[in-house]
């Protein structure tokens, strides 16, 4: 089993911000403000991956997944037949009504960012406030071999 940990801090606009729910789109609203806005949040993640990987693998980070390490859009493939697990951890820098984004949205802009094939993607998530104030997303994914 191949695992890959790593972590998006804040948004592509704001550190401080908390990360983005997965947006609902028609093809038509694909260029409005909020649609460009999440395909920068989806290009942010797949940075914080590759990044992680470079740091964490040098050279080997490209054939760390294996196969399933493509260079489309969408950096991670599960293989028919194969299975992968994705469990993130929110912490949120929650205003004074400790408003925040529904986790379950969070976990599916991450994945949404992340899989050309989410179908066959397990996963958990849970929130809390930042201890520190900063708000951030550690990501663990584990695919199988």
């Amino acid at each position: 089993m191949t695992q890959i940990f790593f972590t998006i801090h804040g948004t592509q606009e704001d550190l401080n911000a908390n990360a983005l729910p997965k947006l609902k789109m028609t093809g038509g609203q694909k260029w409005t403000a909020a649609a460009r806005r999440y395909s920068g949040w989806k290009q942010y993640i797949q940075s914080a991956l590759l990044d992680a990987l470079l740091k964490q693998h040098g050279e080997d980070a490209y054939s760390l997944a294996g196969n399933r390490m493509v260079t489309a859009k969408k950096p991670l493939l599960v293989e028919r037949g194969k299975k992968a697990r994705m469990e993130i951890e929110i912490f949120w820098n929650c205003d004074i009504e400790g408003r925040h984004p529904d986790p379950e949205n969070v976990f599916g802009s991450i994945a949404d960012a992340l899989f050309i094939n989410d179908k066959n993607l397990d996963g958990s998530f849970a929130a809390a406030r930042a201890p520190d104030g900063k708000p951030r997303v550690d990501v663990l994914i584990s695919l199988n071999d």
